[in-house]
């Protein structure tokens, strides 16, 4: 019997509840040369099997681990025990859409020089959204300093490269995907293709929410190690304080020894070499958006008093009229009320991309249709309260619309990087 081209590991712990759709979309795949190792931990006592076993598809096995071995071993067994010339990456919570593996296939066979290929992601569930991780090799490398770069479940790897240089989890530590993605890059040539070809399901049970400290811990230990490795001189308690998986900001004080730490890396790299400048300075303008993420805020969160907001923006110098504030996302849920205190009857409206939100009421604001925001007033200063992936987009198409006063709620620390605003 021929290998199959493609192995999917996926790891179970009571997975009842979501598993059967994780299984059909596997086996939903338009590409369907696969087999399909699912290990199920020692332990796991619901239905999850039961469930597993109904699919009457000769590509499913089961691998049922003896003890306990946790995530990182549990997908070590599979790759082992794989024999797929690529595998493939699968969570029992999460979706594939069907052309996912016909995709990162053809990607593979015509780009034989990557090793990892991850997709783009919609995340659905009690959050909505998208991850859209860099997609180039230079790009990954650089922004993998202090973060992971892909969809861990949207990732398919060249097995023999895998295999030969090592690159297996390490269960020393709890985020087993930063620490094997973030290490991968320093061997191999990885990429992400521009696609949304994975639902990532976000809900109050995802293990990293359920285990914050730990992850902070193991990011910055992991970043630690990465800025080791390519000879900068940054300390452990300087990369906690810029860690963005728990805001440690809490004074104005801790903004400015941020801003040093971010032009120590940069003063560093210019000696160094180890990075592209302008990537490097991409990537940390990127780093220091996401410390004010409110995805990352702690439970004691940060002051944004007036000094703060307007250190961060200029909005002390542009709302001096009618202010709109655009997004209605995650990000504006946390950060529109701080603007709302602070300008108060100055607000005239929101406003949002998405055409089911035109009408409605916002923090007692109506919701304008983009298009609109020029009859309200020419001079109003628009305030974008979006994810960072998506801050220069809608600035583009707004000043398209010829709209002149936009306004990042967060601006870029980096200024000398050409046509970007992050």
């Amino acid at each position: 019997m021929n290998s199959p081209m493609i192995s999917v590991v996926m790891p179970t712990y009571n997975s009842e509840e979501y598993v059967a759709e994780a299984v059909e979309s596997i086996l939903s795949q338009t590409f369907d040369d696969f087999e399909f190792l699912i290990i199920n931990e020692y332990g796991s006592n619901d239905k999850t099997v039961e469930i597993i076993k109904s699919f009457k598809d000769q590509r499913i096995r089961i691998i049922q681990n003896g003890c306990k071995l946790g995530i990182a071993e549990s997908l070590n067994e599979g790759i082992r025990q794989s024999k797929g010339k690529y595998i493939a990456r699968m969570d029992a919570d999460d979706i594939s859409l069907p052309e996912r593996f016909e995709k990162q296939f053809k990607y593979m066979e015509q780009n034989t020089e990557i090793a990892i290929c991850g997709t783009w992601a919609t995340i659905f569930g009690n959050f909505a959204g998208a991850f859209q991780p860099a997609t180039e090799p230079e790009q990954i490398r650089t922004y993998s300093l202090m973060n992971t770069e892909f969809v861990h479940p949207s990732v398919m790897f060249r097995a023999e490269e895998m295999k030969r240089h090592g690159l297996y989890y390490d269960s020393n530590y709890f985020v087993e995907d930063f620490e094997l993605f973030s290490r991968a890059v320093t061997f191999v040539k990885t990429a992400n293709i521009p696609e949304r070809l994975v639902k990532y399901r976000k809900h109050n049970d995802n293990t990293v929410r359920l285990n914050a400290d730990k992850v902070v811990s193991d990011c910055v230990r992991i970043s630690a190690r990465n800025f080791d490795f390519y000879s900068f001189d940054i300390s452990y308690e300087q990369l906690l304080l810029i860690n963005t998986m728990k805001l440690h900001i809490k004074t104005m004080n801790d903004i400015y020894k941020v801003q040093e730490i971010l032009d120590n890396i940069i003063t560093q790299n210019t000696k160094i070499k180890s990075f592209d400048d302008g990537m490097l300075k991409s990537y940390l303008n990127k780093q220091y958006y996401d410390m004010f993420n409110p995805y990352c805020k702690s439970e004691d969160g940060v002051d944004f008093s007036d000094d703060v907001i307007d250190f961060l923006s200029d909005c002390g110098e542009k709302c001096e009229q009618n202010i709109c504030l655009f997004g209605l996302g995650d990000v504006a849920s946390n950060i529109a009320p701080l603007y709302i205190k602070r300008f108060d009857e100055k607000i005239c409206c929101v406003s949002d991309n998405d055409s089911q939100k035109w009408g409605g009421t916002y923090y007692g604001k109506e919701c304008l249709p983009p298009d609109k925001l020029l009859d309200v007033n020419e001079e109003t200063a628009v305030i974008i309260l979006a994810n960072y992936a998506n801050i220069n987009k809608i600035a583009d198409g707004l000043i398209k619309k010829g709209i002149k006063n936009v306004i990042p709620y967060i601006k870029p620390y980096f200024k000398d990087i050409s046509g970007s605003l992050g």
